[in-house]
């Protein structure tokens, strides 16, 4: 009986995980559609691109990762460069 109870505990937290991991990559395949998405601000697109890459907008324009973060949220490098400017004023002095 010991043996069943525990199969259904690991058969239980197996499906869990399943499920986890499912709604997982659907969350990451509707902000990888959201980040290029015309509905979204230059802003909300970069922040979701920050989310699903875990790192944060260079303070650098001249940083590789801004023509990287231009062509993933289908925004120019200037509209990448602008959202600096906006988080970052006192970098342009």
């Amino acid at each position: 009986m010991t043996s069943l109870v525990d199969d259904d505990g690991l058969n239980d937290f197996r499906t869990r995980q399943l499920m986890q991991q499912s709604e997982s990559a659907e969350r990451r395949r509707r902000d990888l559609i959201e980040q290029s998405s015309d509905l979204r601000t230059p802003t909300g697109r970069i922040l979701i691109w920050e989310r699903l890459h875990q790192t944060r907008l260079p303070r650098n324009p001249d940083h590789g990762l801004v023509a990287v973060i231009a062509t993933a949220t289908r925004l120019t490098e200037d509209d990448v460069r602008a959202e600096q400017r906006l988080r970052f004023p006192d970098d342009g002095k």
